[in-house]
């Protein structure tokens, strides 16, 4: 690395991390977890012994690692995203949505609220769900600390929604 630069990966080296394991994780969803391919591999038909009497197990277990995988990149989509917000010269854009709706995990949500809310509108909605409900409390809180007033708070048995608004002043 020559003087001056940074050593580590790049936002390009993560893009490509987060790429390649989201491609697995779709694999693993799509394919791996295909009722087609699970009563072809389960369907006691004997094609090859070998093949056939271990052949689910190692599905199983291939899915269950390509799952595993693809965990990791929404956490490194949502750093690229928050890294770009920080990072950029041009601000059109923000302060600029009457609505913002956001269907993702409690623990993507609370840090990015304060980001969230700089791209509404005074008097904009922000409208969350897909909260597991032990979570509640820490999304309506991030709200509350980022400036919002928290309008509703729908219950559907374990799952959540909290919708706030930015004030108008």
């Amino acid at each position: 690395m020559g003087p001056g630069r940074a050593e580590g990966l790049s936002g390009s080296g993560l893009k490509l991390i987060a790429i390649v394991t989201m491609f697995l994780d779709h694999i693993g969803a799509a394919i791996l977890e295909s009722p087609v391919v699970w009563a072809f591999l389960g369907s006691g038909e004997e094609i090859d012994p070998f093949f056939n009497s271990s052949a689910l197990a190692l599905c199983r277990d291939v899915d269950l690692v390509f799952r595993f995988a693809g965990r990791i990149a929404f956490p490194i989509f949502c750093f690229l995203l928050v890294e770009g917000f920080l990072h950029t010269r041009d601000r059109v854009g923000y302060g600029c949505y009457d609505i913002v709706a956001a269907n993702i995990l409690a623990e993507v949500l609370v840090p990015l609220t304060p980001v969230i809310v700089d791209q509404l509108k005074p008097g904009g909605i922000y409208i969350t769900s897909g909260i597991i409900d032990d979570r509640e409390e820490a999304v309506a809180g991030a709200g509350k600390a980022a400036g919002l007033k928290v309008l509703e708070v729908n219950r559907q048995g374990e799952w959540v929604n909290v919708t706030a608004q930015k004030p108008l002043a």
